[in-house]
Order: C-alpha cells, then sequence, then structure tokens
C-alpha cells in the first residue's frame, strides 16, 4: 500500500521562516487596518507520463485598503514518507499577474520549504491583486505493484487568511485512457475527512473540485491514482539512491566500510605471500598446541584449551582418569591427576595446570566451576607468546579489540553527528535511518576486527608449516604414517589435531592400530586400545570445552524501552495528507 507524507512540522522550522521573513515578513494589520483576504484560490495539478508535475495556482489576493508590496508561498519540500525523509523538487517557472506581466520573485530553499517571495520593495499595492504561479514538481509521484499515485495538498493549511471561493482542477496525463485515473478529494483543516465540494468530470477527462468558501487553516488535498504504466516508475535503482541521498545517514555506513577496509590494508592484512604448504610430521618451531592453533585462526578458543591439557597429560605433568557415571543419563566422571612436581615452561602452560589442579593433586572435571575465570588470562599469555616471538606484529586479542573499540567510537560519533545534523537541517531526528547506517557499520567493524590480527613475513611462513601439518593431519593415510620415523605420531599429534579441528578425523584413521592406551590416560570403565581410547576422547571433548571455556549460566531479565513512531498516513485519505501545501501570506 501506497504510503502518504507528512509534513515535517516543528518549532525550529517556524523559527527559520520568522528569522528569513523577519523584516520583508507578513505585517500584523495595523489600528484600523481590516484584515486582508484570498477572493479566488484556483489550482490545476497536470501529472505528465515521465513522473512530472505541472501546477499552476491563481491566487486573487484581496488586499482592501491595506498597503502591500505583494505575497509569499511557502511550498514544503521535506517530508516524512515511512520513518525517512523524503523530498520533492520544486522548479518555478514562473509569476505572472491577470495581464501576463511577470512579477519580481525571491527565491529561498533553506528549512522545509521553497519560499517565493513574489513582489516588488519599491512598489505598493491595494484592493485586489492576481498572482499566477507556475512550477514543476518531481518525484511527487509515488510507485508500488498496482500502479501510481498523487497525494498532493492543492491548497495548503498554512494560509491564515479566508478564501471567499477555491476550487482544484486534475488534469490526466496525456494520451491515457478514460480509465487510467482515479480521483478523489478531502477539505477542512489538518487531518480532516471533510467532503465538502462539488465534483465535475470533464470531457477530456480532467475532474474538477468547486469547493466554495475556506476558512483559516482549511485546506485541500487531492489523491490521484493510476494504472499501471501510465505514469513511468523509476527504476529500483533510481529510487534506492533516491533515499540513499535523502537520507544521507546512510552514507555513513560506506564511509565506515572504507575506513574498515583501509585499516585492514595498512594494518591487519599479513605481509609477505602466502604460498603453498609446506608439509610438516610435527609441531613446526616446537610451538604448543595453543600457538598453532592461534598460527591457524589468530584466535584462542575452546580447542587449544582442550590441546593443552591433552599436550600437559601426554608430556607427563597430567593424568587423566575416566569412570563411569554414578547415575544413568549422567556424563562420564573425568578426574585430573598432578604428576610430579614439575612445572611446564610456557606460562600459558603453567596457568592451565593452576587452573585446573591449583593446590591440590586431584581434582574432577565437575568441580573446576571458576575455571572459565582464568581462560581469559591463558589466552592472553598464548597472545602474547606469539607476538613476542615475531610471528604477529602485535598482540592479536590487543589488534581485535583496539580495533573493536575505536570503531564503536568512530560509529558512534557518527551517528551522533547524523542525527544532530539532521535536528538542526529538518527540526527532527530520522531514526530509522540513522539506526539502520549504525547497526550496519557496527557489523561491519565488528567482522573487520576479527581480520586484523597481522601475521608478519616470519609468521606467515609458519603458517604454511602449520598448513602443513594440518595436511597430514587431515590425509592420515596409514602408508604415509607408517614411513614416518615417529612410532608415537599419533600421541604426539592428537594435541595439534585437537587445535586444528581435526581430532575425530584423526582418532578415525587409528581406529585398525592395535596399541594399549597411553599411560597418561586410565579408564576405569573398560575399553582397550588407541580404538576405544580416541573415540572416548572425542566423544569427550564437547564435554570437556563446554564444562571449562563457559562461564556457569545465570538467570537474567531484558528490558524494553518506550519509543516514538514518526507520521505518514497508511492508507485511507484525509486533508493534509499528500506533498505540496503549505501557505503563505502578504508583507
Amino acid at each position: 500500500m501506497l504510503r502518504t507524507p507528512t509534513m515535517l512540522r516543528c518549532p525550529l522550522v517556524a523559527g527559520l521562516l520568522l528569522a528569513a521573513f523577519l523584516v520583508a515578513g507578513p505585517r500584523p494589520a495595523a489600528a484600523g487596518e481590516v484584515p486582508w483576504r484570498i477572493a479566488d484560490y484556483q489550482v490545476t495539478i497536470a501529472p505528465a507520463a515521465d513522473g512530472t508535475v505541472f501546477v499552476s495556482e491563481r491566487i486573487v489576493a484581496d488586499f482592501g485598503t491595506n498597503k502591500r508590496h505583494g505575497i509569499y508561498r511557502a511550498i514544503p519540500t521535506r517530508y516524512d514518507v515511512a520513518g525517512h525523509l523524503y523530498r520533492i523538487k520544486v522548479r518555478l517557472q514562473g509569476v505572472v499577474d491577470a495581464n501576463g506581466r511577470a512579477y519580481e520573485v525571491d527565491q529561498k530553499t533553506g528549512g522545509r520549504d521553497h519560499t517565493l517571495r513574489i513582489g516588488s520593495a519599491s512598489v505598493i499595492v491595494t484592493g485586489r491583486n492576481e498572482y499566477v504561479l507556475t512550477y514543476t514538481v518531481r518525484h511527487a509521484v509515488l510507485f508500488d505493484r498496482d500502479g501510481a499515485a498523487l497525494h498532493w495538498n492543492a491548497i495548503g493549511h498554512e494560509w491564515g487568511v479566508p478564501t471567499d471561493r477555491a476550487g482544484v482542477r486534475v488534469v490526466p496525463p496525456p494520451g491515457s485512457g478514460p480509465d487510467a485515473m482515479f480521483v478523489d478529494a478531502w477539505t477542512g483543516s489538518f487531518g480532516a475527512r471533510g467532503r465538502s465540494f462539488t465534483r465535475r468530470d470533464e470531457a477530456d477527462g480532467a475532474v474538477v473540485f468547486d469547493v466554495g468558501a475556506l476558512r483559516p487553516r482549511e485546506g485541500v488535498t487531492v489523491s490521484a491514482t493510476f494504472a499501471p504504466g501510465v505514469i513511468a516508475a523509476p527504476s529500483a535503482g533510481d529510487r534506492a539512491a533516491k533515499g540513499v541521498l535523502d537520507n544521507f545517514a546512510y552514507f555513513m555506513w560506506p564511509l565506515v566500510a572504507l575506513v574498515c577496509f583501509l585499516a585492514w590494508w595498512r594494518r591487519g592484512r599479513d605481509a609477505g605471500r602466502l604460498g603453498s604448504p609446506v608439509i610438516e610430521y610435527a609441531a613446526p618451531d616446537g610451538l604448543s598446541p595453543a600457538e598453532i592453533g592461534v598460527i591457524a585462526d589468530e584466535k584462542v578458543d575452546a580447542r587449544d584449551i582442550s590441546a593443552t591439557i591433552i599436550d600437559l597429560a601426554r608430556r607427563g605433568f597430567l593424568r587423566i582418569e575416566r569412570a563411569p557415571a554414578e547415575k544413568a543419563r549422567e556424563d562420564d566422571r573425568i578426574t585430573f591427576h598432578r604428576v610430579g612436581s614439575a612445572e611446564p615452561e610456557r606460562e600459558h602452560e603453567q596457568l592451565m595446570l593452576g587452573a585446573l589442579l591449583g593446590t591440590h593433586d586431584s581434582r574432577r572435571l565437575d568441580e573446576l566451576e571458576a575455571f572459565h575465570a582464568n581462560v581469559e588470562r591463558i589466552g592472553d599469555a598464548v597472545y602474547r607468546s606469539v607476538a613476542r616471538q615475531g610471528y604477529f606484529a602485535a598482540n592479536p586479542e590487543s589488534a581485535r579489540n583496539g580495533f573493536l573499540a575505536g570503531g564503536v567510537v568512530l560509529v558512534l560519533g557518527l551517528a551522533a553527528v547524523a542525527l544532530a545534523a539532521q535536528i538542526y537541517l529538518y527540526g527532527r531526528g530520522f531514526v530509522i535511518p540513522v539506526g539502520a547506517a549504525t547497526v550496519l557499520s557496527l557489523l561491519t567493524v565488528f567482522f573487520t576486527s576479527r581480520t586484523m590480527p597481522c601475521r608478519t613475513p616470519k609468521g606467515r611462513r609458519l603458517w604454511r608449516r602449520v598448513r602443513g601439518l594440518e595436511e597430514v593431519i587431515r590425509k592420515a593415510e596409514l602408508p604415509m604414517i607408517e614411513m614416518a620415523d615417529r612410532a608415537d605420531i599419533f600421541e604426539r599429534l592428537l594435541p595439534c589435531a585437537i587445535a586444528l579441528g581435526l581430532s575425530r578425523r584423526w582418532a578415525d584413521a587409528f581406529a585398525d592400530l592395535a596399541a594399549v592406551p597411553p599411560a597418561w590416560y586410565t579408564d576405569t570403565a573398560g575399553g582397550s586400545g588407541h580404538t576405544t581410547f580416541a573415540t572416548r576422547l572425542t566423544t569427550h571433548l564437547d564435554q570437556w570445552e563446554h564444562s571449562l571455556y563457559q562461564p556457569p549460566r545465570t538467570s537474567g531479565g531484558g528490558g524494553g524501552g518506550g519509543g516514538w513512531s514518526s507520521g505518514g498516513f497508511s492508507g485511507g485519505g484525509s486533508s493534509g495528507g499528500g506533498f505540496g501545501g503549505g501557505g503563505g501570506g502578504s508583507w
């Protein structure tokens, strides 16, 4: 359904108009003066096939004995349509008197209105004076699948004087058929649905509404709908372009996207060429599984935490025990046991061991409720390690968070500027375009921040080797594994496989390999061989990651806030529910 526009009304716009006409604006009647009136107000509206609307207004002003220079006419050009600013373009053709002589016209286009000051400051007029205004309007016709519609306030509601006689004539587009246009009208004060007129259908298809007298602040609105094809609709691209141009807040998104791209190009793009993977059968440069995970995807995640635990057990710092659940439908019980008193060398592994056991010799998985609080410290240690070793230009997490924080500040600042500019220019803010552009910009900043960690040339070369290791684990070809000079390759690469998200594939590759479970894993629930161990271990990884990496659930609630809705009549018709209109006065 086509939406009809709502005129922008606000004290700021009124103030701008008052300032514009403070010197040469409407004058109050002096003592003894009789207020002037409009003796006749006739409007002709002629839409063309290309969507241009030709308007002619014949205004007969009766100043009586009052001395005036002329009249002014204010035509609104900015409206609220579906919560967006919508602008029409008015182009004056000329203003003449009853004899065709041109008047002097001073035009102003600031604020809400296109204002015409008609007459000369050096000429005084009294009595009856006729003003014939002709102008064209672009973008006043709205379109949908059912055709086109023109909602036009032929006589506006901002005239502060009475009108003795009024009428409106609507002419169909040239070449259109007899049923190509349907016209209706409404009269009265703003928002009224009065029908105080006499309608005449002329032979050429034009429709005339003889209204009669109008009181101050009363007007006439006509609504003309057209069958599809009668008026050429603009392309979807043209309509989208107009919507963006009218609502400049939408430019915030491409601006932010450009800033994000330039920031990534200068600060987030990896240095050097990637090249082909280099096949590896062990962790390159002796990296820990968590460090390998960060080299691969630039972040510490739950897989890296699990991989570090398995690696600590494999290297003799932990022993993992699995026992059957005490009750049906419960997860198996996992217990971590300290082995010896030695401490691992890497900081993040020391933090991991402390978070798991603390001062205890053994702790069950379900007792580690506060483990998630240590995840950030463990991750920071991993990030510092890869940055210190020269694989990243800066701490990857700091690069992400720093860009995200700066981007959020930039977007919110631009949104505030856009909203303030709308209020300053139009007297109100349009929340929908500002809000939509802000959301899109914040999403762009967020996703760009994920790419801001920058690998150095050294890190780029290491990434090639990590990709080669990933390829070995992904293919897991047994002949290739048997040829490799590592009898314990399964245990050695298991933590790396977990960190790279390939634990199940790696375990499946050893399904037929006969071997005893590793010494660091005890299964009191039964089962033997790498097949059972690997299958159960990969099954329990999800349980581990959920228990260790996620904070305990807390109940919470959300609140809603009030808001405001902008105008715009949907369906039906009323006096004042269209483009055009406005009013005027004398000066």
